[in-house]
């Protein structure tokens, strides 16, 4: 089976397939997608959330309701700081007083800055673990991501984290521009 932008799904079988439904699979044509808010910090990676549709401020505001303090206290205990990006539903006001009603401890993010975030970087790793698998549909996508999650480790996190100040003083040596990182 196959899926069209304009919403039909196409079948082909072959004649002695017309009653066996196990030899239909339905598969993506172009590369599958989904979006994750997912957590890490220095200590490991925390947890992964599927997002439904696009993500506004009140979904990413749920999202940090049921993730958020319990993946810090897990992998920080009382003592660790959010960083996110300036997309506009991290900057909300509705996001930016959810944060200050729970008492979320935040690094200030340059408006026109590259992204230092350091699971940017696990995030290409994890897209790199998924190129190399054969996915062919939403559901194995999401297994596969799941999987792959689980695998990193928290050596790779440290170094992640660790590598911070080298990159930012690498970006500051290029004003700015394309570093090696």
């Amino acid at each position: 089976m196959l899926f069209s932008s304009d919403g039909i799904k196409w079948a082909y079988q072959f004649q002695f397939e017309h009653e066996q439904q196990k030899f239909v699979k339905p598969t993506v044509k172009h590369s599958a997608h989904v979006m994750i808010w997912a957590s890490m910090s220095r200590k490991g990676a925390g947890s992964v959330h599927f997002v439904d549709g696009t993500m506004e401020s009140g979904q990413y505001i749920r999202i940090l309701a049921d993730h958020l303090k319990s993946d810090g206290q897990r992998l920080c205990g009382n003592n660790w700081i959010f960083q996110s990006d300036n997309d506009p539903k991290h900057t909300s006001k509705a996001t930016k007083r959810w944060i200050k009603e729970n008492k979320i401890k935040t690094i200030k993010w340059p408006s026109n800055s590259p992204d230092l975030n350091p699971i940017e970087h696990l995030f290409h790793c994890l897209k790199d673990a998924l190129r190399l698998r054969k996915i062919t549909t939403i559901p194995d996508l999401k297994t596969a991501i799941l999987e792959e999650w689980q695998k990193v480790g928290q050596e790779y996190c440290e170094a992640l984290v660790d590598s911070m100040p080298r990159r930012i003083d690498e970006l500051k040596k290029a004003k700015g521009g394309h570093t090696s990182y």
